[in-house]
């Protein structure tokens, strides 16, 4: 299946679909070989050479990267960021070179806290780092990054459709946490996420997925190799099981998995991206941005020396997934 961003072409090949509950996940892998390293985050931050920390001034919506390593570091769209000032999540794909320091853009999914934690909960040893952060088990649930995108794209303020978003899931899950973190709600569901995960195994070059929820594609998730996918591989699970539990928890009804009609849904998401409108600009690190939209969805792609480094894709929200009693986002 020949896929077309602003004149790159990529290959992506469907494996065998897994199935629980409602949702089918479609792994997929790349006809493709590469050669180039590439640094992800929670490696390089347990490795020590790459520091994440607040701004100098602390500001909301930027952080401050350093890569020691000698390849380029990745930063993914979504993903978490937790401690100094509050928890972030990086906005879009960004690729950092070696041996640099970049400011990154990032949101907040943590609107109830503006300040270090205290010396009780760092500890006296870790008191010297309490402006870095930690590398975080989540990603942003698929909705919040799906909201982001389409307000990214629209050239509107996603910062508050970000908070809306998590807003909406505590809503949803009947939990609310102290500082309205997104990572609490994840950590709330953690043992029911933990029994879907157990029907979504990692397979052998596996290199991204197709989300199918109610026999609709709610995201396509495509990374540059395997080795990087497979760091990411349970994140993107939990960002839709998470959702899918809220909607269990609303009484949403399930509806049964036509596999056919998955395969026609595929084949269809991807003609329509090919087909969809896009707008290139240089990325904040290494690379370029191509954002696009179509009818159907929104998306990102980061794109290096001609290859897709990561691309994820998501279904664009309908008026009742953004809906909620007399309150429209």
């Amino acid at each position: 299946m020949e896929i077309t961003l602003d004149d790159v072409q990529f290959d992506i090949e469907s494996m065998t679909s897994q199935t629980y509950g409602n949702i089918t996940i479609v792994p997929i892998k790349t006809v493709s070989t590469v050669s180039q390293d590439i640094l992800t985050l929670k490696k390089g931050l347990d490795m020590g050479i790459v520091i994440v920390e607040e701004c100098n001034p602390s500001t909301v919506n930027k952080v401050k990267v350093t890569n020691k390593a000698v390849t380029p570091l990745i930063l993914v769209d979504g993903d978490e960021i937790t401690g100094a000032m509050q928890n972030r999540i990086i906005n879009t794909t960004t690729l950092v070179p070696p041996k640099t320091t970049i400011e990154v853009s990032v949101s907040c999914t943590e609107q109830g806290r503006w300040h270090y934690h205290d010396e009780d909960y760092w500890g006296l040893k870790n008191m010297t780092v309490k402006n870095a952060f930690e590398s975080s088990d989540y990603i942003a649930n698929s909705r919040t990054r799906t909201a982001k995108h389409q307000a990214i794209f629209e050239q509107r303020d996603f910062q508050s459709d970000v908070w809306s978003s998590i807003s909406d899931l505590e809503c949803d899950i009947s939990f609310k946490s102290k500082t309205s973190a997104l990572n609490d709600s994840y950590e709330n569901l953690k043992s029911q996420q933990d029994d879907y995960l157990k029907h979504f195994k990692l397979q052998d070059n596996q290199c991204g997925l197709i989300a199918v929820v109610n026999n609709e594609i709610k995201g396509i998730e495509f990374f540059y190799t395997p080795s990087i996918y497979r760091q990411y591989h349970e994140k993107i699970l939990r960002s839709y099981v998470i959702d899918e539990i809220a909607d269990e928890k609303k009484g949403i009804e399930n509806l049964p998995n036509d596999l056919e009609k998955i395969e026609n849904e595929v084949r269809k998401v991807a003609e329509g991206i090919s087909k969809s409108k896009f707008e290139r600009s240089k990325g904040e690190g290494l690379g370029d941005n191509v954002r696009f939209s179509n009818k159907h969805g929104t998306g990102c792609a980061l794109i290096y020396e001609d290859n897709i480094i990561h691309m994820p894709y998501f279904k664009n929200l309908d008026f009742k997934e953004m809906h909620h009693g007399d309150m429209v986002y």
